[in-house]
């Protein structure tokens, strides 16, 4: 819903700068589509869904018809870059980091904390397990070149100066 209205008021309008457009982008479009982000385990589809309805309104922003961009071979990369804006997955990516060093500075008694070093009682079902959260932090982790083991993990990130270079490394 919020899309349709802001496409129609908003990123189809003439009258208004791309500058202004992008203002908006950051201010409404992208964080409606990424609430939340911070908790989700990354899975494939739901990305790809998110950053084709983020390359949608950066087309319209930047005056590019999906006929130009696969005529001129414009890659969504240029398109980005021109606007100074990431992707969503790195998005998602920094406000999962910046979660969970938040959480790991937490005090052991506090619930978010309790939950995320919480384990399952019993035996797992049959099939590939489930991914978890931690697992989502490891490969935040190792995009960034950093390939750490738990405790490294927990230790970095109970140091907030460093943890907040590698989240917005």
């Amino acid at each position: 819903m919020v899309a349709s209205q802001l496409r129609s008021h908003v990123f189809n309008k003439k009258e208004l700068s791309s500058d202004t457009k992008l203002a908006i982008h950051s201010s409404i479009f992208r964080p409606t589509i990424l609430y939340g982000s911070e908790s989700w385990v990354d899975c494939e589809y739901l990305v790809h869904d998110l950053e084709v309805s983020d390359m949608r309104v950066l087309r319209r922003i930047a005056g590019v018809n999906r006929r130009e961009q696969w005529d001129n071979h414009i890659r969504n990369d240029d398109i980005r870059e021109n606007l100074r804006v990431s992707s969503v997955e790195e998005a998602a990516r920094v406000s999962r980091l910046r979660w969970f060093g938040h959480v790991q500075r937490m005090r052991d008694d506090r619930l978010p904390k309790r939950i995320l070093s919480a384990e399952v009682p019993g035996v797992r079902l049959r099939g590939r397990p489930r991914r978890r959260f931690i697992d989502s932090i490891r490969s935040d982790l190792e995009v960034r070149g950093l390939g750490l083991d738990d405790q490294t993990i927990i230790s970095l990130a109970n140091d907030r100066v460093a943890w907040r270079g590698v989240v917005h490394a």
